[in-house]
């Protein structure tokens, strides 16, 4: 038998397995996931996200009774919505990366002590305008008390558009950055407490 006769063996080319870390590590300068993928952030920077959200949705309702008052439209609500979109901002990547700008967080009290004026001070329709309205905040949670009054929720409605559904947004955002601002601090701090305490404890 000559050579010719026996199969001619070709060399198997070797296999080429998929490299899981290099493609997660080039992921990462692909762009940052969605927030809910990475169960390791810190929850302090989803109510950050959350009360940034509220902020921008605040300025972009109604201030007052008028519907084409929307937030924005005026100075205060501008800085408020550059505030709310830039703590949206910081919080995405601080929910990614694990850094946070804390100054965002800061600048929520300006649309907190702002809401909380408005608040305190709400400036309902006076009974000589409107006799019909409710004209104060007694009124507005007293009329869902009051069963015999068919119409309490849409009374109670009316005036919560009346006193203008984005301060309320706002209020509620900038009350919640600072909560979570001063939960930080706090627990950071816990934290840092707890640390030096445990060499001590061996």
């Amino acid at each position: 038998m000559s050579d010719s006769d026996y199969p001619v063996l070709e060399a198997e080319e070797p296999t080429q397995t998929y490299d899981y870390s290099a493609a997660l590590y080039q992921r990462t300068f692909a762009g940052m996931p969605a927030p809910a993928h990475n169960p390791t952030a810190s929850k302090e920077y989803y109510r950050f996200l959350f009360a940034g959200v509220l902020l921008v949705l605040g300025c972009l309702m109604p201030f007052d009774g008028d519907w084409s008052h929307t937030g924005y439209k005026s100075f205060s609500g501008g800085i408020f919505m550059v505030i709310g979109i830039g703590l949206v901002w910081t919080s995405w990547g601080a929910i990614h990366s694990g850094v946070f700008r804390m100054k965002w967080a800061l600048l929520a009290f300006l649309p907190f002590v702002w809401g909380l004026l408005h608040v305190i001070f709400p400036g309902f329709p006076t009974e000589e305008a409107d006799p019909a309205a409710l004209n104060s905040w007694g009124e507005v949670f007293g009329v869902i008390g009051d069963t015999d009054n068919d119409n309490r929720f849409h009374a109670f409605g009316h005036a919560m558009q009346m006193f203008g559904p984005g301060k309320i947004f706002v209020f509620v955002g900038g009350l919640l950055a600072l909560f979570g601002f001063f939960a930080g601090v706090f627990g950071g701090a816990k934290k840092l407490k707890e640390q030096k305490a445990a060499p001590r404890r061996r």
